[in-house]
């Protein structure tokens, strides 16, 4: 197989492994022990992230968000499904939250025809 050949099927590989992985969700999204983050150019959908809490336990949210259009909804929910902060959207800020109950929280990203970024750290 000459150069020329071997050029043009790296391309299309290359171009075939791009256009699979690429469309999915229209953006991307990561999930680590203290984070979630994500963007889009357009997403709808429900991202959740459960983290432990203790009772007493003080706990500090950095987010950020840029929404270009659509909608986003970011929330943190109890043990009990309960919402417990809503947070605000197209701002950069931090919050303190302290626990009442011990058990398991939930950070709920929700989204329509979302196009933008958005972050939350504890």
């Amino acid at each position: 197989m000459n150069n020329r050949m071997k050029i043009i099927i790296s391309m299309l590989l290359i171009c075939m492994s791009v256009s699979v992985c690429g469309c999915s969700l229209g953006g991307s999204y990561s999930r680590s022990v203290g984070k979630i983050s994500g963007s889009a150019s357009s997403w709808t959908g429900e991202k959740r992230k459960e983290i432990e809490l203790d009772k007493g336990q003080t706990v500090t949210f950095r987010y950020w968000s840029q929404l270009d259009s659509g909608e986003l909804s970011i929330q943190l929910l109890s043990s009990q499904g309960e919402v417990i902060h809503a947070f605000d959207v197209n701002k950069k800020a931090s919050i303190k939250k302290e626990v009442v109950d011990e058990g398991t929280y939930l950070i709920l990203i929700s989204g329509t025809e979302f196009k933008g970024s958005y972050q939350v750290e504890w």
